[in-house]
């Protein structure tokens, strides 16, 4: 089973309703002249590890701000995702049960996911467990899609995603938020912040219960008729002192620990469970030397651990030094620089110990180091990028990103750029086992992106030409065996556009793209879709806003696609609705309607997706 189907094409005949929203994204960008759906004088880090406008970053950014991550009264982290960035999503049921995310028809594995700097992913797949990541903490969302291998290394095949825990200026503001809903769904918050010039602290905590529902349909492999719930209590903490003008130091963290269920056919509904811990906290030190050099240093933890029971409980570490340094030569001419250690660990019953063998390796050291320049010219600014990585048991992997942009007039921008980037197999594809490939190669890939923006003070728009070739793509065969395919590319274009009519803004996106992959049988090359991918997906928005009441509606599309056998994944279309009223000036209201309609759909074959859910919320923010 390769993670491709081959000899079959996508039918679209179930994407009516998302190619409908293109219809309509195209109309929105020929009649955007009154609003702003991202503003690009906004400030992002992502882009470049240091602080840019989105204009002036030159790349494919999307940003979920603190506004619309509450107006998500209660939901998934995955599901904000999906309504918001670009991005496809497959889950194996509802909240917490196991989440992909595909970035440009890159799979979950090609993205870096980071915390406040820190990256998180379980090392052993190479997968970030987001579906653990409690929303109710996060600040800020960061997208870049494309390739940034140069800045992150390993990974940043498809893009980065990066969160940023709560944070608040100011006098002590307590907070508690309530949420209750379908399936006996139950979120409490309670929160705590302040601060003064010098100093700011935030802590918090969340408990999120749910009963779940019946997961998996008739035919599927591990199919059990009961309620697969979820559990999970999460902390998060932040402090930040202004040592002098010029020099600032913090720590933060991120703490999850809980229970999901889930169905399987090796067991009894009573034993299908995963116990779960996540942990991802850092120090920092930020300084100014003088008007030109801006400096960061970083250490970072990030644990992982998971339970099936006695015979498979994984214990994942990575212990993280990273050094990034921005110089200014002049005005117009920037230097980038900086360093990244990482060493990751694995361990436990099935990994280290009980295992018949053990894992052949289990830790690996990365150690990096990049550079580069900026520069602006009149209306050209360029940026180039080189980063060398050297990772235990592989030869050194060199990548580099260039980038160009030209503003003919105010308001717009036409830029373009390319990017190489690679990911190292992971422990499992190397040293499982059972049916591992210590022959892996690296997987290496280039990608190009062409975007034409249009901005002023009240519109915005753009539309983005990408492209993306994995040389050496790793897929399983249908053995279960990671293999290295010759190509998997992914061509497409996506629009984005915005418009504010009255008490109302309107918002959509739509990606057309066509994920595929090689590989040779009998030989001959015989090319296929990749899976859980699909050809056309996208969103469409609306918010109103008038005194203390604010409410939105969001249709989230997808076409058709296939499974890891070729099973056919139907397209389908969703409506949410959400809003809030503030009651008084400390007391609002919140609520969710999701998946309106009911549709019965599927991101993975034999896995039903979220029925309809209602959610009810109040939040209290007193005034000391």
């Amino acid at each position: 089973m390769f993670s491709i189907s081959f000899g079959r094409k996508p039918c679209l005949l179930s994407s009516r309703r998302v190619l409908g929203m293109a219809g309509l994204m195209c109309a929105m960008l020929a009649l955007t002249q009154v609003a702003i759906a991202q503003r690009l004088d906004e400030v992002v880090v992502t882009a470049t590890r240091s602080d840019q406008t989105v204009q002036r970053a030159l790349a494919d950014v999307v940003v979920i701000d603190s506004a619309r991550i509450r107006d998500s009264a209660g939901s998934s982290l995955a599901e904000l995702l999906r309504s918001s960035a670009g991005i496809e999503i497959s889950q194996q049921g509802g909240v917490g049960s196991v989440t992909g995310l595909f970035v440009r028809g890159s799979k979950t594995a090609q993205t870096v996911i980071l915390i406040d700097g820190v990256r998180i992913e379980d090392p052993i797949t190479g997968i970030a467990p987001i579906e653990f990541l409690p929303l109710s903490a996060i600040e800020r969302i960061e997208v870049v899609r494309g390739p940034a291998a140069a800045f992150y290394g390993s990974g940043a095949i498809g893009g980065v995603i990066q969160i940023f825990t709560r944070e608040t200026r100011g006098a002590v503001r307590p907070e508690v938020y309530v949420v209750g809903g379908s399936r006996g769904t139950a979120q409490l918050q309670a929160r705590i912040s302040g601060g003064d010039a010098n100093s700011r602290y935030t802590l918090a905590g969340t408990r999120d219960t749910t009963r779940g529902f019946d997961v998996t349909r008739q035919g599927s492999t591990g199919r059990q008729i009961d309620d697969d719930g979820n559990r999970q209590t999460s902390f998060t903490g932040l402090l930040t002192h202004r040592l002098t003008r010029d020099l600032q130091v913090g720590a933060q963290f991120l703490s999850t620990a809980g229970r999901g269920e889930y169905d399987s056919s090796f067991g009894t509904p009573a034993d299908s469970f995963v116990d779960f811990r996540t942990r991802v906290a850092s120090l920092f030190a930020r300084a100014q030397f003088n008007s030109s050099w801006d400096t960061e240093l970083r250490l970072g933890n990030s644990a992982y651990d998971y339970s099936y029971g006695a015979y498979f409980a994984p214990r994942t570490e990575a212990n993280s030094v990273g050094w990034q340094n921005t110089f200014a030569v002049r005005d117009k001419l920037r230097l980038l620089f900086g360093g990244d250690h990482r060493r990751q660990q694995i361990e436990g019953p099935g990994i280290s110990t009980g295992g018949d063998p053990p894992y052949a390796r289990t830790n690996r050291s990365h150690v990096s180091a990049y550079g580069g320049f900026e520069v602006e010219h009149d209306i050209h600014h360029w940026r180039l990028v080189a980063r060398n990585d050297r990772v235990t048991g592989f030869e050194g992997e060199s990548t580099a990103l260039v980038a160009w942009g030209i503003r003919p007039e105010p308001g717009w921008l036409v830029r373009a750029s390319a990017g190489s980037a690679f990911r190292v197999p992971t422990f499992q594809d190397m040293f499982y086992p059972y049916g591992a490939n210590p022959l892996l190669r690296p997987e290496r890939s280039m990608g190009h992106e062409l975007a034409l923006e249009r901005s002023g003070a009240e519109r915005y728009a753009r539309a983005i030409l990408f492209q993306n070739r994995i040389r050496d793509a790793i897929e399983l065969d249908a053995n279960y065996v990671p293999q290295n395919l010759p190509v998997a590319k992914v061509v497409g274009i996506t629009g984005e556009a915005g418009v504010q009519l009255g008490d109302w803004r309107f918002r959509a996106s739509v990606t057309r793209q066509q994920p595929t992959g090689e590989k040779i049988e009998a030989g001959a090359i015989v090319e296929g879709p990749l899976v859980r991918r699909s050809r056309a997906f996208g969103s469409v928005g609306a918010d109103w806003k008038s005194g203390p009441w604010r409410s939105g509606v969001d249709l989230i599309g997808q076409s058709s696609r296939f499974d890891t056998r070729g099973q056919t994944l139907g397209g389908y279309a969703l409506v949410d609705v959400w809003g809030s009223r503030h009651l008084t000036d400390e007391l609002s209201l919140t609520w969710r309607l999701a998946n309106a309609t009911d549709r019965h759909y599927e991101t993975a074959w034999g896995y039903r997706s979220t029925p309809r859910t209602l959610l009810l919320g109040m939040r209290y923010v007193p005034r000391l």
